[in-house]
């Protein structure tokens, strides 16, 4: 029974919405600062324009009534003037009070009027008063104090909407960055679910869900499955590999038992019975031999411990100075060179691998080629540039169900057992030539097998001469890989 996935990206999502959340905050409140005080200033500012036009106005209809009807005292004219919320005061250059009309407000400014600006505004319990000083002639001013109640309740109405506008603004973050979360984590809870199974049974798992909405999930989801696929496949090659490994030795061990018991008991006896078992016992322990160093070859390849040394390689000189190792590989067949007619570009390359991979080559066309055919190895330019090395044989057609599998570890295709070959001759040459940054071109049909590889011109690298390389042969030929 599955376990159900459960949702663990609430710290996630606590994290991001505290994060996110403090962010929009600060935004939101910055900007509403911003518009509020934008607002209040120009409310502010319109309302002082206001107060100071109508301040110049009323200082000229009351010096015109002055003038028209000297007779009624000034107080009059400035009450005549004073109407609704408006305070009219005159004052002289000194600021000291000569007159006043109107409500008379709760409070002044800290500073004498005189002492103002031409304009300005003052708060007094939260209600705004605005102002504006003109001169009314001779050394008098007229100054005129307004409240804008409605006004500035109408920037409290801006103040309101800018809080709660910020507030759903807030929440709405807040609930959209949790259903993000949750959308994003509640996939690879399943994935998380799904792993823990695959890990309790690898072989036995089902692959890892992919039902995000999200391409992101998707994409990691497919990787996972093409990671845990690889894996598997790794597990089951290394326990295929330990298997043809065990069964590899333990053929020879079984023969050598069996000659061992054979020549304890008859040996004594027969001298012919003891030469034919002394030279079983060889030829398996030399088996044994050849195979447990092909093995610890390859897992040196494989784990990336063998390095190379390019050098510039003349192709043909260096095919002819290996006939002779190359021979003693076909003891079955007759062996061919051909190293064309003209001269070769030299190759980029480590002489012990080339010769390690030909050497590969020419067993497998001695053990496979028709009896009285010879095996045949030539080198030659390819229109692509590189130099290609080929070994054929006459024999029948590789099959088709045999090309897929060539160069795997243990692999024989159709040979029988006693063949000699641990199928792993290949396998090595394959990653050798890997190293050599070369390419495979094999070709089988009726009559002729061929495989080839192609390795890169040299390019700014010295050219080796033959007696360099054939010290450098000598020092390694222990790690060949036939």
């Amino acid at each position: 029974m599955s376990r159900r996935p459960r949702w663990r990206g609430w710290p996630i999502a606590l994290a991001l919405m505290l994060g996110i959340g403090m962010l929009m905050l600060a935004t939101e409140v910055g900007s509403g600062y911003f518009v509020y005080s934008l607002s209040r200033s120009r409310l502010i500012e319109t309302a002082a324009r206001s107060a100071w036009i109508k301040a110049r106005a009323q200082a000229a209809r009351l010096v015109a009534e002055q003038r028209q009807r000297p007779e009624q005292s000034a107080l009059e004219d400035l009450a005549d003037l004073a109407a609704g919320q408006e305070y009219l005061l005159v004052i002289d250059r000194q600021g000291r009070f000569r007159m006043a009309a109107g409500p008379v407000p709760p409070a002044f400014p800290a500073r004498s009027w005189i002492r103002e600006p031409s304009r300005g505004w003052f708060l007094y319990r939260s209600v705004p008063y605005v102002f504006a000083r003109v001169p009314l002639g001779g050394d008098h001013f007229l100054v005129v104090v307004d409240r804008i109640t409605r006004r500035w309740a109408l920037l409290a109405a801006v103040r309101q909407g800018l809080l709660i506008g910020g507030a759903v603004l807030f929440l709405s973050s807040m609930a959209g960055v949790a259903w993000v979360v949750w959308l994003i984590t509640r996939p690879l809870a399943a994935i998380e679910v799904a792993a823990e199974r695959i890990a309790r049974d690898p072989e036995g798992g089902q692959a890892l869900p992919v039902t995000s909405a999200l391409r992101e999930v998707r994409s990691l989801t497919a990787s996972l499955n093409r990671m845990v696929d690889r894996l598997r496949a790794a597990q089951a090659r290394e326990r295929q590999f330990a298997g043809d490994a065990a069964h590899a030795l333990r053929t020879p061990i079984h023969i050598i038992r069996g000659y061992l018991g054979t020549l304890a008991r008859w040996g004594h006896q027969d001298p012919e019975v003891a030469r034919q078992a002394l030279a079983t016992l060889t030829r398996e322990a030399a088996g044994m031999e050849r195979l447990v160093d092909r093995l610890l070859i390859l897992s040196r390849l494989e784990a990336g411990q063998v390095t190379t040394a390019p050098v510039a390689l003349d192709p043909g000189l260096f095919l002819e100075g290996l006939r002779p190792e190359l021979a003693d590989a076909c003891p079955h067949h007759a062996l061919q060179l051909d190293t064309g007619s003209g001269p070769l570009p030299p190759v980029r390359a480590e002489p012990d691998l080339v010769q390690a991979i030909l050497r590969v080559l020419v067993e497998n066309a001695d053990s496979y080629g028709l009896p009285e055919t010879p095996v045949m190895v030539r080198v030659g330019s390819g229109p692509d540039g590189r130099v290609w090395f080929a070994v054929e044989n006459r024999g029948p057609a590789l099959p088709a169900d045999v090309l897929p599998h060539l160069f795997e570890r243990f692999y024989r295709g159709h040979a029988p057992a006693e063949s000699g070959h641990y199928g792993l001759g290949l396998a090595i040459a394959d990653r050798m030539l890997t190293l050599l940054e070369g390419q495979w071109d094999i070709g089988s049909r009726e009559g002729v097998t061929r495989f080839a590889f192609g390795l890169p011109a040299a390019g700014g690298i010295a050219e080796a001469r033959p007696a360099q390389i054939a010290g450098r042969r000598s020092r390694t030929r222990g790690g060949e890989a036939g």
